[in-house]
């Protein structure tokens, strides 16, 4: 017999250390599988990877174009759903700065 509402937690709510072990292999993981496959197919070029600065540059780079990638993708799909279902997303700050950075620093200050 299930009573409804128990105060059962689930295991990933409950235990915070998988809970962000799981957050964690969501935000590597991916870059991390394209840096591999980039270097298996030999996309980077030689000199690149004899270099031990500029392998580290050019794996940097790997990760904020798929995280940047990730952003604008959900973004667009935001919207399509959105317009699909006839609303309105809200309207976003828009900061001069990456980050709208500058945005926080007005915030802050006036805290």
């Amino acid at each position: 017999m299930k009573i409804s509402g128990s105060s059962q937690k689930s295991f990933l709510k409950y235990n915070y250390r998988v809970d962000f072990l799981l957050l964690l292999a969501r935000i590597f993981f991916p870059p991390t599988v394209l840096v591999f496959v980039l270097s298996l197919l030999d996309v980077v070029p030689k000199f690149m990877m004899s270099n031990p600065f500029l392998t580290i540059l050019s794996h940097a780079l790997v990760y904020v174009a798929y995280w940047t990638a990730n952003v604008q993708y959900k973004q667009f799909r935001n919207e399509r759903e959105a317009k699909s279902l006839g609303a309105i997303l809200p309207v976003r700050l828009r900061g001069k700065w990456p980050g709208n950075i500058d945005v926080v620093v007005e915030y802050v200050r006036y805290f």
